[in-house]
């Protein structure tokens, strides 16, 4: 048993940095990666083969981020909203109304700019975003990820510079897009 624990926390950050790319939300991420470490000392003796641990629990990890999703679609279809008066339902006036609109309208315009950065990134080719969700979500440095990746050092210096690149002109033109469809 002490072996598996010293697998698994040599395991835990690969795990982590790999949920958390694909759903960036820090706090998400942690659960799911514990979620996903249980699950993997609970069922540890029903895996086979023990040299595969990284891959079956990296499986895992996959298996668990596609219940969050279905979790979350669940979530946002059953939510509705009820059409009422704001001042009737919170007893405000109309000037804190219009303060909070602005500030809501602020993080809502930064939320989009966090999605829009997303929906670029998920446009590049996959070897350009692992290098820049490694670098930039997970924190792995260029050494790092050239042995996670099993390619050259210069290699991935190279794809995280293109990848950047790709990357502005992408979201410059997801940018645009939705401006333009807000003058319509």
């Amino acid at each position: 048993m002490k072996r598996l624990e010293n697998e698994l926390i040599e395991i835990y950050k690969d795990v982590f940095c790999f949920v958390n790319s694909k759903i960036s939300d820090r706090e998400y991420a942690r659960d799911i990666t514990q979620s996903v470490m249980e699950t993997a000392i609970d069922k540890y003796n029903s895996l086979r083969n023990k040299e595969s641990l990284k891959a079956w629990i990296m499986q895992i990890a996959s298996n668990k981020i596609k219940i969050y999703y279905n979790d979350l679609r669940k979530i946002n279809s059953t939510f509705t909203y009820q059409e009422d008066s704001a001042e009737e339902y919170l007893g405000i006036d109309n000037n804190r109304i219009k303060n909070i609109e602005g500030d809501l309208l602020n993080l809502l315009i930064s939320k989009e700019n966090k999605i829009n950065l997303i929906n670029a990134l998920n446009r590049l080719d996959k070897k350009y975003s692992e290098v820049i969700k490694l670098n930039y979500i997970c924190g792995y440095n260029f050494i790092e990820i050239s042995k996670i990746l099993n390619v050259n050092v210069n290699t991935v210096r190279t794809w995280a510079a293109r990848g950047l690149a790709k990357l502005r002109v992408e979201y410059l033109k997801i940018d645009s897009e939705g401006s333009d469809e807000n003058v319509e």
